[in-house]
């Protein structure tokens, strides 16, 4: 295998050599070969022509799937800013629930994301210059699946603690066949506390899909 040869299976060796992605590579192998042949020709040593053949394709993930190139500086500043909004609307809504225990615990944690996230944000703003932030490819499919898979787990995470939560709630009421009884408003909010709590996390999934939204919004041409 000679050096140009294996320098393209490098370029290719995370990607899965489906039937067009080896075509893809066979293609670029012959108009490297080409190349080299040329600049052989035009008076350049073999060294000289492979390492001009070789730099002229640093990399190959522009043109397999759908990637992108995003500057990493304004879209993490942003993917920051949307975390910290997700978290002060939960935060929010938690404070009522701060006469239950769940609640004092929810909402406190909730606070101390908030507060590390501001800080986080605030320390982006001041250091960053995102005219000046470099560039990254990225796999839009790959951050795709990604959020989808973190609606996947939420919606899991969702229905174990409704199942989880309604058992130890309710099981030996069922099990015996005895009624439920609620003594007032306050015992029926303490019940409906721990089903409502878990909704929370949906901040999570929703800001997965914030930050492959923003992949788009922040995507530059080709450098």
């Amino acid at each position: 295998m000679n050096p140009l040869e294996r320098y393209v299976d490098r370029l290719f060796a995370k990607h899965q050599l489906t039937p067009e992605i080896r075509e893809l590579r066979d293609e670029i192998l012959t108009n490297l070969e080409a190349r080299v042949s040329d600049l052989v020709t035009s008076g350049c040593t073999d060294a000289e022509a492979l390492a001009i053949a070789v730099n002229s394709i640093p990399d190959v993930h522009f043109l397999i799937g759908s990637h992108v190139y995003i500057r990493v500086d304004p879209y993490i500043q942003e993917v920051t800013q949307i975390g910290v909004l997700y978290l002060t609307i939960a935060w929010v809504c938690t404070i009522p629930l701060r006469v239950f225990p769940l609640g004092i615990i929810a909402n406190s944690l909730l606070m101390v994301l908030l507060v590390a996230a501001g800080i986080l944000y605030l320390s982006l703003i001041l250091s960053k210059h995102p005219k000046q932030s470099m560039v990254k490819c990225i796999d839009v499919n790959k951050a795709k699946r990604v959020r989808n898979g973190v609606w996947w787990l939420w919606s899991l995470y969702l229905a174990m603690s409704t199942a989880f939560t309604f058992g130890t709630r309710f099981a030996s009421n069922l099990w015996f066949h005895r009624p439920v009884q609620m003594d007032g408003p306050y015992q029926l909010a303490s019940v409906a506390v721990p089903f409502l709590l878990p909704f929370v996390t949906v901040i999570v999934p929703l800001f997965a899909t914030s930050a492959y939204r923003f992949l788009h919004l922040h995507k530059v041409v080709e450098p």
